[in-house]
C-alpha cells in the first residue's frame, strides 16, 4: 500500500467511525471492549491496550482520558490502577 492509499484507507475508516458515533454515541471500538471486556481478566488488560493506543502520540487528552474513564466504569475497574 502506498501512501495515497494509505491515506485514502486512513479517511474512510476515520469516516466509519464518526459515523457510528454519530448514530449511537459510542464508537465501533468501545462497543466491542464494553462488549468483550466483561471477562474479568480480559477487562485489564483491553482498557490497558486503549490506554496503549491512546498515549501513543505521546499526548493523553482529556477527552481520551473522559472515555477510558467510561470504559473503565462501564466494567467495574478503576481507571487510576491501569493509567501507571
Amino acid at each position: 500500500m502506498d501512501e495515497k492509499e494509505s491515506e485514502t484507507a486512513h479517511g474512510r475508516y476515520v469516516a466509519l467511525v464518526e459515523k457510528q458515533l454519530r448514530r449511537t454515541g459510542i464508537a465501533a471500538p468501545q462497543q466491542a471492549v464494553l462488549r468483550d471486556g466483561h471477562d474479568g481478566e480480559a477487562a485489564p488488560i483491553l482498557v490497558r491496550i486503549c490506554l496503549a493506543i491512546n498515549i501513543a502520540d505521546d499526548e493523553y487528552h482529556p477527552d481520551e482520558k473522559a472515555r477510558i474513564g467510561e470504559i473503565c466504569g462501564a466494567l467495574g475497574l478503576d481507571p487510576a490502577e491501569l493509567e501507571t
